[in-house]
């Protein structure tokens, strides 16, 4: 299902900021899945000046090497540009060019100077632009360390009018129907109670089918394409990934309390508030 729900805001933001008389950075994070790459694509769907990159895990020279590839179907004269970031990245501006870079902390695990690149960049080389630079990004705590806290290299370069700084989170409730318009209001609530708000775990929702129906293909179903995401996004997310594992069965056990839980998990009640919010009330109240 090829659906775009309730990132209008946004998306405006995005384009004011394109049009914009002015050199302009900006910021796109949140978890994974939860449609930044879908925004930013969208944003320049319709634009001849815009370059998109995915950033991949790699070299620091295979991740330049397609950069040219990308930025060079829209720019084919950067092929004779130099190969390192500075220069590639001032030949752009000084066309006054889109350029996404999407995934941004990719970029900063094969080269950890390149926001003092873009922050030289920015400082010295773009008081006549009129580029974007747009950089996103679901690897939160980078984000914070090279863009937005203070001492990181990008801090206060992001843009303010309009501001480029843009968090996304999950869908509200309210967008469930865009997803299962068929669906009356109480199996909306389930939906949302199991899926939550995030696009990539609505998109696949069929409304033809029920939402036991949906479930048990998209997530009971061990070939089902969420069926392995619970894991996959503990172990990105978390450190101690086998005592959530633990915690997360005591609780579909039947405890409830937090020393229920603590005792079925194996782990010390004492040191439950680590793994706050270890109750199952404080978890699934929200769906009551």
């Amino acid at each position: 299902m090829d659906q775009f729900v309730n990132r209008i805001e946004e998306l405006d933001r995005l384009q004011t900021l394109y049009e914009s008389d002015a050199a302009e950075l900006a910021i796109v994070y949140g978890r994974r899945q939860i449609g930044k790459s879908e925004l930013v694509r969208r944003s320049i769907a319709d634009r001849d000046d815009a370059v998109y990159y995915q950033a991949v895990q790699g070299t620091a020279t295979t991740q330049l090497r397609r950069f040219v590839e990308a930025a060079a179907t829209t720019y084919p004269d950067i092929t004779a540009v130099k190969e390192e970031w500075e220069p590639l990245l001032r030949y752009l501006t000084d066309r006054d060019a889109i350029v996404v870079i999407d995934e941004f902390p990719y970029l900063i695990e094969s080269n950890e100077g390149l926001p003092s690149i873009i922050q030289h960049l920015w400082d010295t080389a773009v008081d006549e632009s009129q580029a974007t630079l747009v950089l996103t990004g679901s690897a939160i705590g980078m984000i914070h360390t090279h863009v937005l806290d203070g001492g990181a290299p990008l801090y206060g370069r992001v843009s303010q009018t309009p501001n480029g700084r843009l968090e996304l989170t999950q869908l509200p409730f309210r967008s469930i129907h865009e997803f299962v318009p068929t669906y009356t209001p109480e199996e909306r609530v389930f939906v949302y109670g199991v899926f939550g708000g995030t696009p990539r775990y609505l998109s696949p929702l069929a409304p033809s089918q029920s939402l036991g129906e949906n479930i048990t293909r998209l997530l009971c179903d061990p070939d089902g394409p969420l069926h392995d995401e619970p894991e996959t996004v503990l172990q990105m997310e978390l450190t101690e990934v086998n005592t959530y594992f633990s915690i997360l069965e005591s609780m579909a056990s039947g405890n409830r309390s937090r020393n229920e839980i603590a005792q079925g998990a194996g782990i010390e009640s004492t040191n439950t508030s680590y793994y706050a919010p270890l109750n199952a009330d404080a978890v699934c109240g929200s769906y009551r």
